[in-house]
């Protein structure tokens, strides 16, 4: 869930993680 987290936080964490670990961790969530 997403409760509590701001928009740039999110963006702060998709630059933290690789593309290859962000494609991987929504694929688990599908």
């Amino acid at each position: 869930e997403l409760n509590g987290i701001t928009a740039t936080e999110t963006l702060i964490a998709f630059n933290t993680f690789s593309r290859h670990d962000l494609e991987h961790m929504f694929s688990i969530g599908e």
